[in-house]
């Protein structure tokens, strides 16, 4: 209790100024070297393939790289995977990584102009907080390549606008928000509507202004605003059809079923428990400054926020970003002294920094190996002519398979392939050839497939690998490459 109390004592004690508090940022900075890992996710390569596509061919609206035909297509996140590509084309996975590192300190920054704005300038709570957000993104991988990333920086700056507009209704920093709605729809149109529903709780505020203060228009503003944003939207290669995808490509169940980070949030693993924890401290702050009336905007924002938290794993990074930035008002009344400059702090951050360039260089090293397919990949290419063939690839391996220009049964764009109410349920086939409700032969035999490129933890892994028609002709780390013997003895005949 002692040491606990004397530990106590000096957080109590100490009060960094605002050259310490800055220097802090490098911590997280440091942290990302080793935890932004950009391969790590198997979506890179879809969104590198999409990218190359965009560039080459234009904008498809007829699926191009799957063994079905004419699937409709909405490339919703084109524009994501042309900066990807790019990034790639320049300095391959060190593109990649410098990309998603520029995005973090982007995320970073405006994390703390957004607490700065919520405390009223207190830039010790706001370095605090703003750090701690963007530690849990990184720790959680949410700083990775996917368009995702776009998607939190527009979302916060979006929450950032908002608390200045609503303290300066003359600011014109609301007009970004023009801006930042054709950015949104062409970079992540899936996530276009989180832009509203992050202003939603200004507007009901700005309702309410009005109600009490006829000459408080702001209400008026806000709506032009979004008239605006949504007209601006149209700007993209898919008109209404990007705008409204969320609609069409949500809410599948064997999606829903199959994919975890669709699942509901439990206290089960890392994610849920950051989620409910800082939940949790949220709800504490409310308790113990019950005497600090918090603003109905940011109320609003804490209930609409932790409801969409609850439903979805991948819904608990927009918790993150926009709920726990609240514990920063708190605080906001309190009057700091000012310090002195501490001299041994600084010495410590400046040591810290340069362990962050050694990290940098060390981590740039170890995120940059080879696919784990890759080899497969190459022996199948010189070995066939893959061109007028089909390949079953499962949902993680689909897209590696279909970036080195094989064409694959699935991929982990699990709204393609249902996306087309038209076509077959593609989806539910995947689903029930994974739980055992389809015949792996008959489905084989279906779609023809002269290879199968099927990992260790799919459901029809150990039926093939004990199937004398099929023969492994490449054994690699936690998956096989078999060769159809039936189809080839057929085609021979």
């Amino acid at each position: 209790m002692k040491v606990f109390n004397k530990i106590k004592n000096v957080l109590i004690k100490y009060r960094p100024n605002k050259i310490n508090c800055l220097l802090y940022f490098f911590l997280p900075l440091f942290f990302s070297t080793f935890l932004i890992n950009v391969k790590s996710q198997t979506d890179v390569w879809f969104l590198l393939n999409h990218g190359k596509y965009v560039l080459k061919h234009g904008f498809p609206i007829i699926e191009p790289f799957s063994v079905h035909q004419g699937l409709s297509f909405v490339m919703q996140q084109w524009l994501s995977s042309v900066i990807f590509y790019i990034a790639h084309s320049i300095n391959s996975t060190y593109g990649l990584f410098i990309l998603c590192f520029l995005i973090n300190c982007l995320i970073l920054y405006f994390l703390y102009k957004l607490c700065m704005e919520m405390s009223n300038n207190n830039y010790r709570i706001s370095t605090f907080i703003s750090i701690v957000i963007d530690l849990i993104l990184l720790i959680l991988s949410y700083i990775t390549t996917r368009p995702q990333i776009f998607t939190y920086l527009l979302l916060v700056v979006t929450l950032y606008i908002m608390e200045k507009f609503y303290k300066n209704e003359k600011t014109k920093a609301i007009y970004f928000m023009i801006l930042i709605s054709f950015l949104q729809i062409n970079l992540h149109a899936a996530m276009y509507f989180m832009l509203y529903i992050f202003m939603l709780p200004y507007m009901a505020n700005y309702i309410i202004l009005k109600i009490k203060n006829k000459k408080d228009n702001r209400v008026f503003k806000l709506l032009l605003i979004w008239a605006i944003m949504f007209i601006v939207a149209f700007i993209n290669p898919y008109g209404i059809k990007a705008i409204t995808y969320i609609f069409n490509s949500y809410g599948n169940y064997y999606v829903n079923e199959m994919i975890k980070e669709m699942h509901f949030v439990t206290l089960d693993n890392l994610i849920g428990r950051l989620f409910y924890g800082s939940f949790a401290i949220i709800l504490t702050f409310f308790i113990y400054y019950k005497n600090h009336r918090l603003n109905f905007r940011h109320f609003l924002l804490f209930l609409g926020l932790t409801f969409l938290g609850m439903q979805h794993y991948r819904n608990t990074s927009l918790w993150f970003i926009g709920a726990i930035p609240i514990i920063s008002e708190f605080f906001g009344y309190r009057v700091w002294k000012k310090e002195k400059i501490n001299i041994r702090v600084n010495y410590i951050i400046l040591i810290v920094t340069s362990i962050f360039i050694i990290g940098v260089a060390g981590s740039l090293y170890q995120t940059s190996p080879k696919f784990y397919m890759e080899k497969g990949i190459d022996k199948l290419l010189k070995s066939d002519n893959l061109s007028n063939v089909n390949v079953y690839a499962d949902y993680n391996s689909g897209a590696y398979v279909e970036y080195r220009g094989i064409k694959s049964y699935i991929d982990a764009r699990a709204e393609v392939f249902y996306y087309d109410k038209s076509k077959k349920d593609i989806i539910k086939e995947y689903y029930d050839l994974q739980y055992g409700n389809l015949n792996y032969k008959k489905f084989i035999d279906n779609y023809k497939f002269s290879y199968l490129i099927i990992s260790e933890d799919d459901n029809i892994y150990k039926k093939v690998n004990k199937d004398k028609n099929f023969k492994s002709i490449y054994n690699g780390k936690g998956y096989k490459i078999f060769k159809n013997l039936v189809l080839y003895d057929i085609n021979q005949q």
